[in-house]
């Protein structure tokens, strides 16, 4: 394993690759990761974008693979395909790329193995790589699926999935994560809004002219830090990504007074930031609460426009519901109708050839007395009526169940959800500030241990009796929990209504749907079924027509020439068609996997329906900050878990008394975290 952390890699996955101005062989310097020389670009026409950063300093090379571009149909095309089979032109590309990079730099990497990387799609790309090539390191932030059934452990493989991702949400809910080969990791970095739907998947907001911005996202007017990287929860005395479900064991760590610098200084660089960032949120979060007004009005447009978000987001959606990707659905099918009408011209010439219809039955049996696609036409239309009515259908229940995600919300509902926030949020506004005061308490605390420890060092080595360390005295702190305002979840009963309606909703929308979706896949897999006919048929009339290509009478009537080019014109029909049918064949597992999970898919939408629901009002930035705070402190939490353990149980009575410090903190974290979200309805 390299220098370059998961951290480093998320960084270029996310934000690096979007930027499209690289030059080959120039220095480019990403902040927070380090100095790189750009060792080469590529572009493909099959939609592939990647590029190759060398570290200056370890040599290292990492290959970052770009994510999807709705704006490129390639990038659409292999979303589609990833649902099949066979591997998309682009996955191929990815491949070969990947090859001869490792050949042209082999002897510049200082024994390094390449890394790989890559967001969305070029997540995808990186772990199909990966999974090709167990000796390298794949990091992907919220990658898309691959294709196939893919088997082994892959622990060369990690995924970063953000909470409120909505590929990472279709995905899990339409049963897709095995598709994803390797470690999962869930990590708390998203915030509610659909303008903030592209920042939670790319985990950054990405500037396609400054490789280096990593842009805060403004919320009510204010600046707040965002970036999948930005509150990660990475051990203080590592580069590790802990996870939330972490549990510290091993061996530990030497806690000396350079372990203790460390740890001062990370304290005051970034956790003391952080908590400052949280608590600014809160005061936000407060401050509006105490000063909503504003109504919601146009909430059934926006429920439409989260309606089309949801399903967009799945592969069934880029294959039917996106700008344009309809058209290139139908132009991708299409052309089974014309190579239909194509190969029974060609059929009928070779027999109108002299003599044919006397021995064909003879010698090549029935394959060219037929033509194998002509029922292909006929599903066709079909299945491009299914699509119609799939939409048809959609446009109603926007029109008829969509209101019943509005049942019993007015503008009374809005004023309720303020009545019931104001009194907790005094609490919440109280907690947040002792809080705060701790955790600055505890950086103060570690470097004021970590003086008393050089001081004694210095004493031993000349000679003297250093005193007893003692703890300096800390500030305890103990937070409300017992207020009547916390006694219950202040919004239950607007929650409970939210929870029925969208019950509701996605009982009716799924019963709806569900029908056309089972017939449309039947309509897919009869054009894949009948292709695979057309095939074997198509291929035994090749061979027939070599048979009679090599009869002397033939040879003599001067038409194996004709015969040949017949041949050659079947197998690149053959070959045509076998590529239209990796669209066909993604396009019926998209359509089956949303028929069989529409349900759970709805369901796991719920946070973005709220998010609708309070779009255009104050509360929606209350829901933001406190997605920002709630971030900080679940992953600081974590954090802290690791400090606890490792200042546990030591020699010197005064870093195990700083343990319990650590772990007082980390407690008042979660409790935060957990008024936090309590006070927030749902959140993404």
């Amino acid at each position: 394993m390299g220098s370059l952390s998961d951290q480093d890699l998320i960084i270029l996955a996310g934000n690096t690759a979007y930027y499209n101005k690289f030059v080959d062989k120039e220095i480019t310097v990403i902040p927070d990761v380090g100095t790189f020389i750009v060792l080469d670009t590529t572009t493909k026409d099959s939609g592939l974008n990647a590029l190759t950063l060398q570290n200056t300093t370890t040599k290292e090379i990492t290959i970052v693979y770009q994510g999807t571009d709705t704006t490129q149909v390639p990038d659409i095309t292999t979303d589609l395909s990833l649902p099949g089979t066979v591997p998309n032109n682009q996955l191929e590309d990815a491949e070969k790329y990947f090859i001869d990079q490792s050949k042209a730099y082999a002897n510049q990497m200082n024994g390094n193995e390449i890394a790989v990387c890559g967001n969305s799609l070029g997540g995808a790309l990186a772990n199909q790589v990966a999974v090709n090539h167990p000796e390298i390191r794949s990091v992907t932030l919220n990658p898309a699926i691959l294709p196939g059934d893919l088997k082994g452990n892959h622990d060369n493989i990690t995924n970063y999935m953000s909470d409120g991702d909505i590929l990472t949400k279709g995905e899990k809910a339409l049963g897709m994560g095995g598709q994803i080969p390797g470690k999962h990791v869930d990590i708390n970095t998203s915030l509610p809004g659909f303008s903030n739907i592209a920042p939670n998947h790319m985990g950054y907001i990405n500037d396609k002219d400054d490789p280096t911005a990593q842009h805060d996202v403004v919320i009510n007017g204010v600046s707040v830090p965002f970036g999948a990287d930005r509150f990660l929860p990475v051990s203080i005395w590592g580069d590790t990504i802990l996870e939330a479900t972490f549990t510290p064991t091993g061996k530990k760590i030497k806690i000396d007074t350079q372990a203790l610098r460390i740890l001062k200084q990370k304290m005051n660089n970034l956790i003391i930031e952080n908590i400052k960032v949280a608590q600014s949120c809160l005061d936000n979060s407060t401050d509006l609460v105490e000063s909503e007004g504003v109504k919601i009005d146009d909430r059934k447009q926006r429920l439409e426009v989260g309606l089309d978000e949801m399903l967009a987001s799945t592969w069934f959606g880029r294959l039917l519901l996106g700008q344009g990707s309809l058209q290139q659905f139908e132009e991708e099918l299409s052309p089974l109708g014309t190579v239909s009408g194509l190969v029974l011209e060609v059929l009928d010439s070779i027999r109108s050839l002299p003599l044919i219809s006397t021995i064909i039955d003879y010698s090549i049996g029935t394959a060219l007395h037929i033509n194998p696609l002509a029922g292909i036409s006929l599903i066709l239309v079909d299945t491009f009526a299914d699509v119609e009515e799939f939409l048809r259908r959609l446009a109603k229940v926007k029109r008829e169940d969509i209101p019943k995600l509005l049942n019993g919300i007015d503008n009374s509902f809005v004023d309720a959800v303020v009545e019931e926030l104001q009194g907790y949020y005094q609490i919440v506004d109280t907690n947040k500030e002792l809080l705060t005061t701790q955790g600055l308490d505890f950086g103060e605390k570690v470097g004021e241990l970590a003086t008393a420890m050089e001081e004694a060092d210095k004493l031993y080595e000349s000679g003297d009796t250093p005193p007893a360390i003692t703890l300096p005295p800390v500030v305890q702190v103990t937070l409300d929990q017992n207020s009547s305002y916390l006694k219950v979840n202040p919004l239950q009963s607007q929650q409970n209504t939210l929870d029925n309606n969208c019950e509701e909703f996605a009982k009716a929308a799924s019963n709806y749907l569900r029908p056309v979706l089972e017939s449309l896949a039947s309509k897919l897999n009869q054009i894949s079924m009948a292709i695979d006919t057309a095939v074997a048929e198509l291929n035994v009339g090749i061979v027939g027509l070599g048979t009679l290509k090599n009869n002397n009478l033939f040879f003599l009537l001067s038409i194996t020439g004709t015969i040949d080019n017949a041949q050659d014109f079947l197998r690149t029909k053959i070959s045509e068609i076998q590529d239209i049918q990796l669209s066909v064949d993604g396009a019926h597992a998209a359509t089956k996997n949303l028929q069989d999970n529409l349900y759970d898919l709805l369901k796991a939408y719920r946070p973005f329906i709220e998010s609708a629901l309070f779009e255009g009002t104050k509360l929606l930035s209350v829901m933001q900050f406190n997605k920002e705070a709630w971030n900080i402190y679940t992953n600081m939490e974590v954090v802290f878990r690791d400090i606890q353990y490792q200042l546990s149980e030591n020699e010197s009575k005064a870093v195990d008394a700083m343990s319990n410090v650590a772990r007082d903190f980390g407690e008042n974290l979660l409790i935060m975290a957990d008024q936090i979200k309590r006070g927030s309805l749902d959140f993404v």
